[in-house]
């Protein structure tokens, strides 16, 4: 685990994680390259967890639930297409949650060499998955938290 902080000083949140990732992803790099890159080069990315083994990576950010919210809050009754069908958009936030866990779950098991790292709109940081999961459970305590303020 890494010592100390990845700092951005004049550096996107893609370009300053580049290096550390790379060390671990050795096949399809393609969705880190492409696909995340996206999010994390803009310099307003906000709160993340970054997964990265072998085999590529996975992005988890606070954004997924806050779009959840706001589709939940533009349409309170509606339903919303989710994965391989749809969920009650009441149920699009915890929907979003659960997958997110099940993701750090799956990348703790299946992929023992990732390493996962946290970023707070100002650094990146190497976490446990002990600590992703206790993230992950904050930012859901944050956005379920709003969305009872909405109803």
């Amino acid at each position: 685990m890494l010592n100390t902080n990845i700092h951005l000083i004049n550096k996107t949140p893609y370009s300053a994680i580049k290096n550390e990732a790379l060390k671990v992803i050795k096949n399809y790099q393609d969705d880190f390259l492409k696909h995340d890159r996206k999010i994390l080069q803009k310099r307003d990315c906000k709160e993340c967890i970054l997964i990265v083994h072998s085999n590529g990576s996975y992005l988890l950010t606070i954004n997924d639930l806050y779009q959840a919210l706001e589709t939940y809050k533009n349409d309170l009754y509606g339903s919303t297409g989710y994965l391989f069908g749809s969920v009650k958009n009441s149920e699009l936030v915890h929907k979003r949650y659960e997958a997110q866990i099940i993701t750090i779950e799956h990348a703790q098991k299946e992929h023992k060499t990732a390493k996962m790292f946290f970023y707070n709109c100002n650094t990146w940081k190497e976490i446990s998955s002990e600590t992703a999961l206790y993230t992950v459970t904050g930012f859901y305590a944050r956005v379920s938290q709003q969305q009872k303020e909405a109803a």
